[in-house]
């Protein structure tokens, strides 16, 4: 499980636990948060085996708390995962958008499920190399695992490619959800900001992902590169 503490200027705290039991009664839940309210394009779902949005309905809670809330307010922000602690002082949709990510990443879509190994070694208030780096390196064990297992692995990333063709779609329908329950921007900065790191990460496995040669070591020519300190150093 891991816990996001969010105080706000005027004092008030607000908690939100992610990776436990407890999910909302589907008498609790909001129009919005119906499957067929603004429904993804390429959502697999269909309305009469899903109510609701899988993931509409595990942020419903965290959307109506910061409805009132401006993107740019500050909010001292903590997270508890695995027995750390991580603490940033920032913007209230920086905050937003980190525990946002992991909340959908752990839900039952059918799309955004395909990141739950991300959310299972959550890296709160992640940059964009870092996102690039994790999820890359995660898709690529899960080709080593089909290889291992006699199946035809995907070095080329095509499938992690199409995975955030998907994601965008995603993106910009679940941004349409919540600007018709937030009358203040925080929560739909927070969307749109994972709207563009996923665009980012989209573009880099376009072009050929050479910004990550340096991060694993490697040089042009194909030889491995280092400082001579060793792995470590």
């Amino acid at each position: 499980m891991v816990e996001y503490e969010f105080t706000l200027a005027d004092g008030r705290i607000h908690r939100f636990v992610v990776g436990g039991d407890e999910r909302p009664a589907t008498a609790e839940l909001p129009g919005w948060t119906r499957l067929d309210f603004h429904q993804c394009a390429n959502c697999p779902l269909s309305l009469s085996e899903t109510r609701r949005c899988p993931p509409a309905a595990d942020v419903f809670r965290i959307a109506e708390r910061f409805a009132d809330k401006l993107s740019y307010e500050r909010v001292h922000a903590r997270v508890h995962p695995a027995g750390r602690t991580y603490e940033m002082d920032c913007d209230v949709q920086t905050g937003l958008g980190s525990l946002l990510g992991l909340v959908m990443a752990s839900s039952d879509c059918p799309i955004l499920g395909q990141l739950r190994g991300l959310a299972r070694f959550h890296l709160p208030f992640a940059e964009f190399e870092e996102t690039l780096f994790r999820t890359v390196g995660l898709y690529l064990v899960r080709q080593y695992f089909v290889a291992k297992d006699g199946g035809q692995a995907d070095f080329e990333l095509a499938g992690l490619a199409q995975l955030y063709d998907d994601l965008q779609e995603v993106n910009r329908a679940f941004k349409r959800r919540i600007e018709s329950v937030s009358p203040r921007d925080a929560s739909i900065n927070a969307v749109t900001m994972l709207f563009s790191l996923a665009a980012l990460v989209q573009m880099s496995l376009e072009s050929g992902l050479e910004q990550l040669r340096k991060i694993a070591g490697i040089g042009v020519n194909g030889n491995a590169v280092g400082n001579g300190h060793g792995i470590l150093g």
